[in-house]
Formats: C-alpha cells, sequence, structure tokens
C-alpha cells in the first residue's frame, strides 16, 4: 500500500517537473515532421540518437521539436510549421560555464531569491541571438516556484519568466 502512494507521488512529482518547463506540448509520430526537419537534423546532427518528436505551442505558434543526444549532449531544436529552424537549445553543467558567468548568474540569483536551485543549464541560439537558459527552482519571499532565468553570453540578465505548474488530469 506505501509502495503504490510512494509510486504515484513520484509519478506525479516528475510529470509536474515536465509541465513545469514546457508550454503545451504532445509526442508525434516521425511520420508527422516535414522531411526538411528530419532532412536539417541528419545532415547537421548525423549521429544523433534516441530521437522524439513533440508539437508545441507558444503563445500562438506552433512549433516542431525534436529532442535527441548526440554523443553525451542533449539537444533540443524548435522548427516552424514550414520547416525553418527557429531555436536550438544544448544541455550543459552549470559548471561547464566560464567562470565569469558562473559569478555574474549566482550574484543575480543570489540577489534574487531566499534560496535556489539551479536544475538545468543549456545553450540556446534563437535565430541568432544567443543565450543561456537557466531552468530554476527558486524562494521569494514565502513563495516557491520554477523560473525561465535568461543571460547573454557575456554574462548580463535578460528576462525571467515564472512557470507555474500545471495540474495534471487524475487518471483514477
Amino acid at each position: 500500500m506505501n509502495m503504490r502512494k510512494y509510486s504515484y507521488g513520484l509519478i506525479f512529482i516528475l510529470g509536474s517537473f515536465q509541465v513545469a518547463f514546457s508550454q503545451t506540448e504532445g509526442g508525434i509520430k516521425k511520420s508527422a515532421i516535414p522531411a526538411v526537419v528530419k532532412d536539417y537534423i541528419d545532415k547537421n546532427y548525423s549521429d544523433h540518437s534516441h530521437i522524439k518528436y513533440y508539437q508545441e505551442k507558444i503563445q500562438d505558434t506552433a512549433y516542431y521539436e525534436a529532442v535527441f543526444k548526440k554523443g553525451e549532449d542533449e539537444y533540443s531544436l524548435l522548427f516552424d510549421r514550414s520547416g525553418t529552424l527557429y531555436e536550438t537549445e544544448k544541455t550543459m553543467s552549470f559548471k561547464e560555464l566560464p567562470d565569469e558567468i558562473i559569478r555574474k548568474v549566482e550574484e543575480y540569483l543570489k540577489k534574487e531569491f531566499i534560496c535556489y536551485k539551479i536544475i538545468a543549464t543549456q545553450e540556446v541560439d534563437q535565430k541568432g541571438r544567443l543565450m543561456y537558459e537557466f531552468n530554476v527552482k527558486g524562494k521569494k519571499q514565502s513563495k516557491t516556484s520554477f523560473y525561465e532565468i535568461y543571460f547573454n553570453r557575456q554574462g548580463d540578465f535578460l528576462k525571467m519568466e515564472d512557470k507555474e505548474l500545471k495540474t495534471i488530469p487524475s487518471l483514477f
């Protein structure tokens, strides 16, 4: 009985974490992806593995998302409906960043939050706009929430978005 409650709780937490950092997403079959998207990935990331495709809606715009590994690196590529590359994200370790960037990011986070934890770090190229994205769980006054925080490649703060956790419909 306790194991069942634990399993349901774990599923809820993992599902909540996934929702915390996404807009509206839904997995789709490879056959539904435009050939231009698949060709781009095969040409530029020829030795990729474990690829999954999603449809993502950000504000009112629909995108195709390809998530895959290349060696030890994890990538997420976002394409518009015509198959044009919109954004590339590469997951990395926070410790891989240059020391000056780490210092600036930590200074900002210490100033902004009572306490925080960096959940994920990504290099982002959004149509030539190069940034770092940090998924952070942070506490401000009495509220703990998830945030996406963006810095440019010089370590200057760009923007912060509060990522509201959405409820997951119960299966029971």
